[in-house]
């Protein structure tokens, strides 16, 4: 017997088919859905919003949300942080004003995934006024929220803003700390002692065991200061194999400060890392280069040619008058230029 499926079947599948990344029975059901019936049911096109965003194909998802005669606040908590998990923050954050404007009110985890887009950005004021709404509608902080702020407020440089945040939270979890000591790594400005005290305060005091990326923040803070010799003893005491980027972070400390020497060591440990992706490569090729081994510099870079690993030209957005602007790094003055024409 021939028994049509209601929208709950055909939501059920579609769920199915996202957490499997199975994109082409996803887009089966989608087809079966437009030929049955010329408008999509909410739960559906919900349904597919996020089968498309969980298979990563966001214009795809950007054309059902754009279809849906309703939007609930599901339909744009999953096109937002689709945006915002696919390194899309900008048009993540162009999406929520469209959300002000359509009179949806955001819940925390909106609010939540706008201030991790504000965050990727460094766009201090949105975050701010991200802030000033959680406030102004006595939105009750979970630890969330407060993890999102303390990580916006941070990789905006305003440390003690954030750190005030950090305090005022009633739950903190591993990585309201990550973020926290991520900042004092980024813009600390010497702040090691704090650093330190952070990283010393979450196993000493709150039973959590650091975590990979908790350690790589700790040898980038320490490099950036200067103290190779002590980034490189708490590489050494890890309890678990450092990632290429904790290697790469202090690389770049030594080149920044002149210590030559130290490349030699990072050297051999890296050759013994598994060699996947292209920061395994770029950093081997920088510390040829740094030594001085121009033949093996060209090798790596082979290999990198070869393996379609090529590194994406580097890129930014900035804030400039609460809009953003962006461009790479082969034009470096587009938008210096452009701030200054809207003086």
């Amino acid at each position: 017997m021939d028994v049509a499926p209601n929208e709950g079947t055909l939501a059920s599948a579609l769920v199915a088919c996202g957490r499997l990344g199975a994109v082409r029975a996803g887009k089966a059901v989608h087809g079966w859905c437009l030929k049955r019936q010329r408008e999509l049911e909410l739960i559906v096109g919900n349904a597919l919003l996020d089968m498309y965003v969980k298979c990563e194909k966001l214009h795809l998802a950007r054309r059902v949300f754009d279809r849906l005669l309703v939007r609930d606040i599901v339909s744009w908590t999953v096109m937002i942080s689709g945006l915002v998990h696919c390194r899309l923050p900008s048009e993540a954050l162009e999406l929520f004003n469209g959300m002000q404007t359509s009179g949806v009110k955001p819940d925390k985890v909106v609010l939540s995934t706008v201030l991790s887009a504000c965050a990727s950005l460094g766009a201090l004021e949105s975050g701010r006024w991200v802030h000033e709404y959680i406030e102004r509608k006595g939105i009750e902080w979970d630890v969330h929220v407060g993890t999102s702020l303390v990580d916006m407020y941070a990789k905006c440089g305003c440390l003690e803003t954030s750190l005030s945040i950090f305090h005022k939270m009633p739950v903190k979890n591993v990585s309201s700390w990550n973020a926290l000591i991520n900042g004092f790594a980024l813009h600390g400005h010497g702040l090691v002692q704090e650093g330190l005290g952070l990283f010393n305060l979450m196993n000493n005091s709150y039973n959590l065991s650091p975590r990979e990326e908790h350690y790589g923040c700790m040898v980038d803070l320490l490099g950036r200061a200067g103290l190779i010799q002590e980034a490189y003893g708490l590489i050494k005491v890890m309890p678990m194999t450092p990632a290429v980027s904790t290697w790469g972070a202090l690389l770049s400390a030594c080149q920044a400060h002149g210590r030559v020497e130290f490349s030699q060591q990072i050297l051999r440990h890296v050759h013994e890392l598994e060699s996947s992706g292209s920061g395994f490569y770029v950093l081997l090729s920088n510390l040829y280069a740094l030594n001085d081994r121009w033949t093996d510099v060209k090798r790596v870079r082979g290999l990198l040619s070869e393996k379609g690993l090529w590194k994406e030209p580097g890129s930014s957005l900035i804030e400039v008058n609460e809009l953003l602007d962006g461009g790479v790094d082969s034009d470096p003055y587009k938008v210096l230029a452009q701030s200054q024409t809207n003086l």
